[in-house]
């Protein structure tokens, strides 16, 4: 339903990407085949929306995919939290998630895995720094800006001179100087993996970090490869960051131990395999999608059995 009024719905989607259209679509369905209620926001609708929520209509549950890049959105999630809502992804979670400088000390407080990096801050104030022990880094290395998401900004290196480049380009940002992680190969792939968690879930993937291509790790190659730790690693990385809904990045490293290579992907992207070379495979999108409709339906049911929508 994507427009009218209720005081009270089940679930809302806010979302602006167009290549969400699948996933949003196919998760309308099932939580209306669910006998859930829902609610789809997108920037046509978007002031409308904030105008219902003020006169009294909310969600029990609600999946925030816009608010990170278009403030219209921004107002709807502490309407909804104020009045009981479950929100997927809150966004002071997912504005410090998305840091990866904090999450980068977070994660070694955790006693995860993480490259060996040296954390910059912003070329803006601080233009001439110390790099001594920047030679511990094997060259070529990774420059990453701190705050962005999606491979912006990222760069491989092999110099001082190409540091202070990259810090010039976007000189209020701070910056991650990584060295660059090789995966093992295991009978032909290379050990780099691309996990999803939702709501309390993990969804593994083989992601080759050079063509991007997802294959879905099966239960017996987990197992036979001793990979179960993958799954550890994630519901760590879940504890940390308290979000609902995000991927990761971790290799297998040459050195034999795995390594959170990508911190934290908040909205990470869920376009569909079958209609996308690089998307996620259909069969985990699914999945992601039940995950999600069975813990709002079991929420919604524990809090008034009688407040379900068809």
């Amino acid at each position: 339903m994507e427009n009218g009024y209720k005081a009270k719905l089940n679930f809302g989607i806010a979302w602006e990407w167009k290549y969400d259209d699948i996933f949003i679509r196919k998760l309308d369905r099932e939580l209306i085949n669910n006998g859930l209620s829902c609610y789809i926001i997108n920037p046509g609708n978007v002031s409308e929306t904030v105008e219902l929520l003020k006169k009294g209509m909310t969600f029990d549950y609600y999946l925030d995919r816009a608010s990170d890049v278009d403030d219209r959105f921004s107002p709807i999630e502490p309407i909804v939290e104020s009045r009981g809502g479950k929100i997927f992804n809150k966004n002071s979670y997912a504005l410090r998630a998305s840091d990866k400088a904090t999450m980068h000390l977070e994660f070694l407080e955790a006693n995860l895995n993480v490259p060996y990096t040296f954390l910059l801050p912003p070329f803006d104030g601080y233009r001439e720094l110390n790099l001594s022990g920047i030679e511990r880094l094997n060259i070529p290395f990774i420059i990453k800006p701190s705050s962005f998401g999606g491979g912006e900004g990222v760069q491989t290196a092999r110099t001082v001179d190409d540091i202070q480049r990259a810090r010039s380009e976007y000189p209020k940002e701070k910056y991650l100087v990584q060295e660059k992680v090789e995966p093992l190969c295991i009978e032909g792939k290379r050990a780099w993996f691309r996990p999803i968690y939702a709501c309390d879930e993990t969804y593994i993937s083989w992601w080759d970090d050079k063509t991007h291509i997802y294959e879905i790790l099966g239960d017996d190659d987990e197992k036979r490869f001793n990979l179960g730790e993958i799954r550890e690693i994630v519901n760590k990385i879940a504890r940390v960051s308290m979000l609902d809904l995000f991927s990761t990045e971790i290799c297998y490293s040459e050195g034999g131990k795995f390594v959170v290579v990508d911190y934290v992907n908040d909205p990470c992207d869920l376009r569909i395999k079958s209609l996308y070379y690089e998307g996620v495979p259909d069969e985990i999108i699914d999945n992601i999608i039940k995950r999600i409709v069975d813990t709002v339906r079991k929420g919604c049911l524990s809090r008034n059995p009688t407040d379900l929508h068809v």
